[in-house]
């Protein structure tokens, strides 16, 4: 099965995936996203992040 790739809500390029959060979590743009929010994995906006850039690396691996 294949899906659109998910859109970054900060730079609105394409994402790596999404992921629905059952709890409230305050987003990149300082935004409460209540319970049930999602995600986005960017390879853009995220890779700076220690515990997303491996993530993104690997998911970013398997494309080849």
């Amino acid at each position: 099965m294949t899906a659109e790739p998910p859109e970054c809500g900060r730079c609105g390029q394409a994402g790596i995936l999404s992921a629905r959060v059952p709890h409230h979590f305050v987003n990149a743009r300082n935004e409460t996203v209540r319970g049930a929010g999602i995600g986005v994995l960017c390879p853009r906006c995220d890779i700076g992040q220690p515990e997303a850039g491996p993530l993104i690396a690997w998911f970013t691996d398997l494309k080849r």
